[in-house]
C-alpha cells in the first residue's frame, strides 16, 4: 500500500517539475529519484533528492524530511527531518508549513510550543492548504468560544476546497449556531456534501437531527441513515443501531441484531458498546450467557475508564476465589469507578471501607463515600449513613441523624430503608424529614 508519505511525494511532482526546479537537469534529476522512490528504493532517492535539498529545491527539501520522519533509506529521526521541514517552510512550500506546525502541535522533533504551531499552520492555510486550514480551526476552536467566528470561516475555507472534515465540523456549527447563526439548511448542505465525499459522520449527524431540526431520528430516512452510517463502519451508529434493537425503540425489538451491531461497535473500540456487548454476554440478552466473554468485555471497557465496566469488573473479581487478592483488586476496580461519580460504586467504596474489605477500616472515608453517593440522589449511600449516625461509628452516635437518613433512604425506595418502615406510615415516622432529590450519576442512563 502506499503511504501518505509517498502519495504527497508523488502527488507534488507535476507541481514541482513546472514551478520548484530550476532547470531540466534539477528535473531529470527529482524525475530519477521519484522513479527509485516508487520501486522503493529509498537510498537511491535520497542520493538524487539530497543534492536539490542542499541547493533549496523546496520539495525536495519537503521529501528528505518526510523520509527522515518515516524512517525511508535512514532511520527514523524526527529532529533532522523536521529541520529539512523547516528550510521548505521558510522558502514557502505549504505542506511542510503544515507539518511542522503540527510538530509544534505534538511536541515531535520540535519542542511542544502551540503558538509556533499556530504560526506555522496560519502561514501554510494562508496559500489555501485545506489540511491546514482545517487544522488551525480545530486549534481555535479549543481554544475557546471566542475563537469560534475565525474557525467557523477556516471550515468555510476547507469545506469549499472538498475536505471531507471541514464540511462536517462546518455543518456542525450551522445545526448548533457556534461561531455562525444556526441555520438547519446550511447544516444539512454541508452534511449532504460530506455525506456524499462517503463520510459515515455526516450520515449519522444527518440521521440525528431531531424534529426540531427538521428530521426525526424514527423517521423513515432517518433510520436509513443511522444504518448507512453503520453500515460504512461508524461505530457510533452501530452503537446506536444495536441500541435501537435491543429495546425496541424506534425498530421492531430484536436482541439478536442488537447484539451484532453492538459487536461491531465494540470492536471498533466503541467503549459504551463493549460495556453492554459484556452485560449481553453477562445476562444472555440475543446471545449465550457466557462468563469468560462477558469478563473479557468488561475488563476491556474498564481499562478503558468505563466506569459502569469497572465497577462490574470489581463484583466479578470480588468473587473469584482463585484470586488470592481479589478483595483488594475488587476495592482498586470499584474506587476507579467511584472516583468518576458512579453512585453505586460510591456506595459500594463506602462500606469496603466501613468494612475494612479490600482496605484498611476507615469509617471517615466510609462517610466522605456515602455523602458523595447521596449528593446523586443514591437510596443505598443513605442507608450506609444512616447506620453510621445509629451505630455511632466514625462519629457520636445520633440516633435522631440515623433516623432522619433512615426516612430519606425509604423514600429513595431503598429495599432495606423500606423494610424497616414496610408496616408503618412514612408520613407519619418520617415527619419533617425531607427526601433528597434523585439523580442520575455519569454513565448511569443505560440502567433506566
Amino acid at each position: 500500500m502506499i503511504g501518505i508519505a509517498r502519495v504527497w511525494i508523488i502527488a507534488a511532482f507535476l507541481a514541482c517539475s513546472q514551478m520548484s526546479l530550476a532547470g531540466s537537469g534539477q528535473e531529470q534529476e527529482y524525475a530519477a529519484g521519484l522513479s527509485a522512490y516508487e520501486a522503493g528504493n529509498y537510498e537511491e532517492a535520497l542520493a538524487h533528492w539530497r543534492p536539490l535539498a542542499q541547493q533549496g529545491n523546496t520539495q525536495a527539501q519537503f521529501n528528505v524530511g518526510f523520509m527522515y520522519l518515516k524512517g525511508e533509506g535512514v532511520p527514523v529521526d524526527k529532529e533532522i527531518g523536521n529541520n529539512w521541514l523547516l528550510k521548505a517552510a521558510e522558502l514557502g512550500h505549504d505542506k511542510a508549513q503544515y507539518n511542522l506546525g503540527i510538530a509544534y502541535l505534538k511536541g515531535e522533533g520540535r519542542p511542544l510550543d502551540v503558538e509556533a504551531a499556530k504560526k506555522w499552520l496560519s502561514k501554510s492555510a494562508a496559500q489555501g492548504y485545506a489540511q491546514a486550514q482545517y487544522a488551525l480551526a480545530l486549534l481555535l476552536m479549543r481554544e475557546g468560544k471566542k475563537n469560534f467566528p475565525e474557525a467557523a470561516s477556516l471550515f468555510k475555507k476547507a469545506a469549499a476546497r472538498n475536505h471531507v472534515m471541514a464540511q462536517l465540523a462546518l455543518g456542525r456549527l450551522y445545526r448548533d449556531g457556534l461561531g455562525v447563526e444556526k441555520d438547519i439548511g446550511e447544516a444539512v448542505k454541508w452534511l449532504r456534501k460530506a455525506m456524499e465525499n462517503k463520510s459515515p459522520e455526516a450520515v449519522y449527524e444527518l440521521a440525528m437531527l431531531n424534529p426540531a431540526r427538521g428530521q426525526s431520528l424514527n423517521s423513515k430516512e432517518g433510520l436509513a441513515n443511522i444504518r448507512k452510517a453503520a453500515e460504512l463502519g461508524y461505530a457510533r451508529a452501530q452503537y446506536e443501531l444495536g441500541a435501537a434493537y435491543m429495546t425496541g425503540k424506534y425498530l421492531e425489538k430484536d436482541e439478536k441484531k442488537g447484539f451484532q451491531w453492538l459487536l461491531k461497535a465494540a470492536e471498533n473500540n466503541y467503549v459504551a458498546a463493549q460495556h453492554d456487548v459484556a452485560y449481553a454476554y453477562d445476562k444472555g440478552l440475543g446471545v449465550e450467557k457466557d462468563a469468560a466473554k462477558a469478563r473479557e468485555w468488561y475488563t476491556r471497557a474498564a481499562k478503558a475508564g468505563y466506569a459502569m465496566s469497572q465497577y462490574a469488573l470489581a463484583q466479578i473479581l470480588a468473587k473469584d476465589e482463585k484470586l488470592t487478592d481479589r478483595a483488594e483488586q475488587a476495592f482498586q476496580w470499584t474506587k476507579k469507578a467511584a472516583t468518576q461519580g458512579y453512585a453505586p460504586a460510591q456506595y459500594a467504596l463506602g462500606t469496603m471501607y466501613a468494612e475494612g474489605n479490600g482496605v484498611g477500616q476507615d469509617y471517615g472515608q466510609a462517610m466522605y463515600w456515602y455523602k458523595k453517593g447521596i449528593a446523586q440522589g443514591d437510596g443505598d449511600s443513605m442507608y450506609g449513613l444512616a447506620n453510621l449516625y445509629a451505630n455511632g461509628l466514625g462519629v457520636a452516635k445520633n440516633l435522631k441523624e440515623g433516623h432522619k437518613w433512615y426516612c430519606r433512604a425509604a423514600y429513595a425506595k431503598q429495599k432495606w430503608a423500606v423494610n424497616m418502615f414496610k408496616d408503618k406510615d412514612l408520613s407519619v415516622v418520617c415527619a419533617g424529614v425531607e427526601p433528597v432529590e434523585q439523580k442520575n450519576s455519569p454513565e448511569q442512563v443505560s440502567e433506566q
